[in-house]
């Protein structure tokens, strides 16, 4: 089937397939829920093996565009369940398969919308990999098909299930804090280098099995240069900073709630590496909400600054809140600090030692095992993509304030535009590269 056609009939494919998914999942809870992987990096083949860990799901297919990463994820499969599942390097194959139930979506960012559209058009739940949308309109549309489609979708900054995140917004919902008044959020690392394409490169060949063209997708079509070079550039990333802010925001906005804000200032730039990136090393922003601000601020650079959860993740222990990622919560009554993927939380008061707190571990498992009993039962996830739309909008605007040279930007969240700011509102969408364009009507 031509990718086009593909398009125009998955709507009314996915019209029988989402008629009562009370009846599909309801009527045999204890059956095999069957899934798709679409992306074998890292971070896809880490997902494969936690959804295996879960004894009801059966991966059918793998879906990757670099034959290469096959090799580790289909040993998982067949190590935990005794079968071959069918691989395929085009996505339709997935989506076009009717006993597929869900698919996982752990490729780059600039895919991660279209799928996520595609595969709720075609009838599938979706877990997606955080951060979930390359610009706000993306965002915005995952959202609609979601809902137009009835599916659940889950999108992947798994602390919001890990059971001390889930303690501490106990914690915060209960009013242990007073009232919230100030949010920080802080992103330190310590430099990591990315090999640039020369300047005016032609590029390499590319390797025999790799199919460049659909790895690029929505993005422009670049000479192909090996190596994570992808990851500083507008075009094909957020960056490494607003890939790790992203789980903060969804943090912040689990405490907080859905309050928009009403204006963002963000500074920064490449002030450390010397390279080709684009996107920032360094970012300071402001959010003002009606009663509270939220501060970030994020660099590559700083080879002081500790992330405890790779320590942490699965120890007991807090990390050196003083030189560590973390987000604190400042109320009227006390203050919280807490870190993700584990690393714990903390509580103070007007004394030195801490007044209540929990130890932690990483929210992988937790995070699939919500997704999966939401599939069962159609209950909201416990990082919906409406809830992650609106904590990944501040990641977007943040980025346009940047962007547009460090100016206040005064932000509408009824029509999710900036005000009077045509430059800036640009930044919240994107042109794309055809066939791979976002629908305006999902």
């Amino acid at each position: 089937m031509e990718r086009r056609t593909f398009l125009n009939n998955t709507a009314a494919i996915s019209s029988a397939t989402i008629l009562s998914p009370e009846i599909v999942f309801g009527s045999k809870a204890n059956s095999a829920i069957r899934v798709g992987i679409i992306g074998l990096g890292n971070r896809g083949t880490e997902l494969t093996g936690y959804f295996l860990e879960q004894p009801e799901v059966e991966i059918t297919y793998l879906c990757e565009v670099n034959r290469s990463r096959f090799a580790k994820a289909t040993a998982l499969v067949q190590e935990k369940r005794g079968k071959m599942p069918k691989r395929v390097a085009d996505f339709h194959e997935v989506l076009q398969d009717d006993s597929v139930d869900a698919v996982v979506i752990a490729t780059g960012m600039r895919w991660h919308a279209l799928l996520t559209i595609y595969a709720c058009q075609a009838g599938k739940d979706v877990y997606v990999e955080k951060p979930m949308s390359m610009t706000l309109f993306e965002g915005r549309k995952m959202v609609e098909a979601a809902q137009k489609y009835n599916r659940v979708v889950q999108v992947g900054s798994q602390t919001n299930s890990a059971a001390y995140f889930l303690d501490a917004l106990n914690y915060v919902k209960s009013g242990g804090l007073g009232e919230i008044s100030l949010v920080r959020s802080q992103i330190m690392e310590r430099p990591i280098e990315v090999p640039q394409p020369p300047e005016n490169s032609q590029g390499k060949p590319i390797p025999k099995g790799f199919d460049w063209d659909t790895w690029c997708g929505p993005s422009p079509l670049a000479p192909y240069w090996p190596g994570p070079w992808w990851w500083t550039k507008w075009d094909y990333n957020q960056g490494t900073i607003n890939d790790h802010v992203a789980h903060q925001m969804a943090m912040i906005h689990s405490f907080l709630g859905p309050e928009p804000p009403k204006s963002v200032f963000c500074s920064g730039g490449v002030f450390y590496f010397e390279d080709q990136r684009d996107v920032p090393d360094s970012q300071y922003a402001v959010f003002d909400f009606e009663n509270r601000h939220i501060v970030f601020q994020g660099s590559n650079w700083s080879t002081y600054m500790k992330t405890p959860f790779h320590t942490l993740d699965n120890v007991d222990g807090y990390g050196n809140w003083v030189r560590c990622n973390r987000v604190e919560l400042l109320g009227t009554e006390a203050m919280m600090l807490i870190g993700r993927h584990g690393a714990g939380w903390q509580v103070y008061s007007n004394d030195d030692e801490p007044i209540a707190g929990g130890f932690g571990r990483r929210g992988d498992q937790p995070h699939v095992a919500n997704f999966l009993d939401c599939v069962r039962t159609r209950e909201r996830p416990n990082l919906g993509v409406e809830e992650a739309h609106e904590a990944t909008t501040l990641c977007h605007i943040m980025n346009a304030s940047l962007r547009v040279g460090g100016r206040k930007l005064q932000f509408d969240a009824a029509t999710e535009s900036f005000v009077n700011d045509e430059e800036a509102n640009q930044l919240l969408r994107r042109e794309g590269r055809a066939p791979w364009l976002i629908p305006e009507s999902v």
